[in-house]
């Protein structure tokens, strides 16, 4: 991530990081980054959303959106269809929303009901 530029690089570990696609996502408060099922995913934190983007147009694919009273979002993994991220403690604002409760693991379904 280069989240001063707003953007997400794919490097070559074994060719000297070498830049292979630079991928446009915006500004925001980025606090996670995955690569999931061949899109690219992140998580802002400030914004309390998290982007799926599709990395050849760079275009928004969906948006999930955490509720005010969900844990503050920092970091993020994606495994067996899960978002996983810890609570900051800190909203938006840096003071701790309503469902705060630092250092607690969670966690929700890319399935909609």
């Amino acid at each position: 991530m280069a989240p001063g530029q707003g953007l997400a690089l794919e490097m070559d570990p074994k060719d000297d990081l070498r830049i292979l696609r630079l991928i446009s996502v915006g500004g925001g408060t980025a606090h996670g980054i995955e690569w999931y099922e061949g899109a690219v995913w992140i998580m802002y934190a400030a914004d309390r959303v998290v982007k799926k983007i599709d990395p050849a147009s760079a275009r928004v694919v969906e948006i999930w959106k955490l509720a005010p009273e969900d844990p503050d979002p920092h970091g993020m993994c994606i495994h067996d269809n899960h978002v996983y991220y810890c609570d900051a403690g800190l909203g938006g604002g840096r003071t701790p929303s309503a469902g705060a409760a630092p250092q607690q693991i969670c966690r929700f379904p890319l399935t909609r009901t």
